[in-house]
């Protein structure tokens, strides 16, 4: 690809990128869309329970500019590894999975990321992460699917998720 054609193309990923940077700027004070909860150690701690689809956790990927630690919920392997493969391998150091899961299938998520955890609580996934995070980085809470088989909505999701981490949280 020519210099010319590689400048022009990072111009426009920096255009998209300011166009989504403005987007999360009127999510702003939305509960629960990409929301900062406060920090652990320098790790920004952000809960976005609104991410009901893998869609959503792409776009909160994509707008997060450091290495992610990132909890998904009850996902579709198959389907998570078609939306988010790429993102993935690019910005997620550590992935946890809460609720039940395909246990067949969790060699192929963990390939992608240097550790994996599993299980079928938050509180669980969510305390086993805090010890792999570090100044710099991000711990992401985007559920991509609506686990409403353990939590109503994701209004109680994003509510258990900040209880969880509100011990650890830096003064």
């Amino acid at each position: 690809m020519s210099v010319k054609k590689q400048n022009k193309l990072k111009s426009y990923r920096d255009k998209m990128l300011e166009t989504r940077q403005q987007s999360l700027d009127f999510f702003a004070g939305i509960e629960f869309r990409y929301e900062k909860v406060g920090s652990i150690h320098g790790c920004a701690i952000i809960n976005d329970s609104r991410s009901t689809s893998l869609e959503d956790t792409s776009y909160s990927l994509e707008i997060t500019k450091t290495p992610a630690h990132l909890i998904l919920g009850n996902v579709d392997v198959a389907k998570l590894l078609e939306y988010l493969e790429t993102e993935i391998r690019l910005k997620v150091v550590t992935l946890g999975v809460f609720g039940a899961n395909d246990f067949t299938k969790r060699f192929e998520i963990s390939k992608l990321v240097d550790k994996t955890v599993y299980h079928q609580k938050i509180d669980d996934v969510v305390i086993n992460m805090i010890q792999w995070v570090k100044s710099g980085e991000t711990l992401l809470f985007s559920p991509g699917s609506p686990d409403f088989g353990s939590y109503e909505n994701f209004t109680q999701t994003g509510e258990q998720f900040n209880s969880v981490v509100a011990p650890y949280l830096t003064k």
